[in-house]
């Protein structure tokens, strides 16, 4: 994850490299993540913020991906 301050609204992009696995698992765990990003939105700091997703999460299930999710947004805001 990188976040770059920015004094514009959050802007957040996902990768997810093609180790990960074959494009459905991309796929999946892309909207994972965009899903869990859009409906914690107003949470995430203001800035740049890029979330790259290795090849673990190819076998992990989605409650472990928002879980991590959850993890990185804590981070994110400072919060330890």
């Amino acid at each position: 994850m990188l976040l770059a301050p920015s004094q514009t609204k959050t802007r957040i992009g996902v990768t997810i490299s093609s180790k990960v696995g074959n494009a459905v698992v991309r796929n999946r765990v892309k909207r994972w993540t965009r899903e869990y990003v859009r409906r914690h939105r107003s949470e995430w700091p203001d800035g740049a913020l890029v979330i790259v997703g290795k090849p673990s999460v190819a076998t992990a299930s989605h409650p472990v991906v928002d879980a991590d999710l959850a993890l990185l947004l804590k981070r994110a805001r400072g919060i330890r």
